[in-house]
């Protein structure tokens, strides 16, 4: 996967600098792009119409009283918001319920229920009793999954500022985002919490169900007008469009879709929980969160960690699958 690079000089400019300015802008997309490889999923030729109803109807009527505020259960995501602050992303008071334990996550639990309380950050001591670990800002996902906050910043290379030093949006590649105004165009969708929305894609795995798998996850206008405009990448200096980027990174969403149909379609599966290996990543419009897991039982009662739904999205509410993989 990657991206055509637009680089520009002036014709007086040492051809030299001139490439070395594209190589830096591609090793810098590349890292990027790692962090938001789940980013898109098919072309908008390709995308699905119609409503996920059925499927909501379904996950009401098999997993009704699920563990952990199963489907049904709303969150309010602009009451979330608000109870940020919004300079650093903290709690400003203490999420309605306490921290629930999440297989393969117990150190977490404990450094996201003493953000909850204090809003601050919390440091977990090592293994050996020693030194804290590292400190971190921690929230809870549907009042009890620990999540951490991170902020996808990187260092600007000092050839990258000398090539692009006339890049008015140069910070947003530091500071993670570009700086956008907040505004008023809605995520589409039914699941109203990331539980609901876990329950929505075991439904649609055990029909098999390719329609509503496509259903749940972001459309190309979303990611046009919502998602691709915070991002680094869509700066105006690097020429790449938010159809470009999409149509590049299609092809792995679509086959990871595939996977976790083949791998686990076709059997009804028990939600049991969720748990986040990388974190969180609050923008102006939308939360990202990345490396989520859904903890589960299969019939045969052997439990399961489903990686393939990788990366979610939510804003004001709602709750999308932002991108599939296939592993």
């Amino acid at each position: 996967m990657g991206f055509r690079i637009v680089a520009s000089a002036p014709c007086c400019a040492p051809r030299w600098r001139v490439w070395l300015g594209v190589i830096a802008s591609c090793a810098l997309l590349v890292a990027a792009c790692d962090s938001n490889e789940d980013a898109a999923q098919s072309s908008p030729a390709s995308e699905s119409g119609g409503s996920a109803t059925g499927s909501a109807e379904r996950v009401g009527a098999r997993h009704e009283g699920a563990a952990g505020g199963g489907a049904g259960t709303p969150v309010a995501g602009d009451a979330a918001r608000e109870d940020r602050d919004p300079a650093v992303g903290r709690p400003r008071s203490d999420p309605a319920g306490g921290a629930q334990e999440v297989p393969g996550d117990a150190a977490a639990t404990g450094a996201a229920s003493a953000a909850a309380q204090g809003g601050g950050q919390s440091a977990q001591p090592d293994a050996a009793g020693g030194q804290p670990a590292e400190e971190f800002e921690a929230e809870l996902v549907d009042g009890r999954y620990p999540v951490r906050v991170i902020h996808p910043g990187k260092p600007i290379p000092s050839i990258l500022r000398e090539v692009r030093a006339d890049d008015p949006e140069l910070y947003a590649i530091e500071q993670g985002r570009r700086d956008v105004e907040e505004h008023d165009i809605p995520l589409e969708g039914t699941a109203t919490s990331a539980t609901e929305l876990a329950l929505m894609v075991l439904d649609a795995l055990e029909f098999k169900d390719k329609a509503a798998m496509s259903r749940l996850r972001v459309t190309y206008q979303e990611f046009r007008d919502i998602i691709w405009p915070e991002f680094p990448e869509s700066r105006p200096a690097t020429g790449i469009t938010a159809e470009h980027a999409w149509l590049l990174m299609s092809t792995d969403i679509a086959s990871g879709a595939l996977y976790g149909i083949n791998t686990y379609g076709g059997e009804p599966i028990e939600f049991e929980g969720l748990s986040f290996d990388q974190g969180v990543v609050h923008y102006t419009n939308f939360d990202l969160y990345k490396g989520v897991v859904i903890h589960a039982s299969l019939p045969d009662g052997q439990r399961v960690e489903l990686r393939f739904v990788y990366t979610i999205v939510e804003r004001n509410g709602i709750w999308k699958v932002y991108g599939y993989r296939d592993r």
